[in-house]
Formats: C-alpha cells, sequence, structure tokens
C-alpha cells in the first residue's frame, strides 16, 4: 500500500470542486469578479483623489 492507492480527497488535489461549490454557488468565482470590480474601481479612484487634493478639478 502506498500513497497512490487511497482516494483522492481535496486535501490532495489540486482542484476539489466540492470545496469550490457549495449550495450550487461558486465562491472562487465571486472572489473573482469582486477582485475584478475592485481593481477596476480602484484605478479611477486613485486619480480622482489625487486631483482633486491638487485643486485641479
Amino acid at each position: 500500500m502506498g500513497r497512490w492507492d487511497r482516494p483522492l480527497t481535496c486535501a490532495h488535489s489540486d482542484y476539489c470542486s466540492a470545496a469550490a461549490t457549495s449550495m450550487g454557488i461558486d465562491f472562487h468565482l465571486i472572489a473573482n469578479f469582486a477582485a475584478l470590480a475592485l481593481i477596476t474601481l480602484a484605478g479611477p479612484a486613485v486619480i480622482f483623489v489625487l486631483f482633486y487634493r491638487r485643486g485641479a478639478l
């Protein structure tokens, strides 16, 4: 009996669908969209704050 004889569980796999999907909701997908939204909003917000502080608006 070696390492490869036991069944593959979530702890031993690169991607575990049971961990990614709970009650039909893919939390990784939601987290990726949330991160994308933060990145998209943070760029213009930083530019706005810099211009606002300089009184250039």
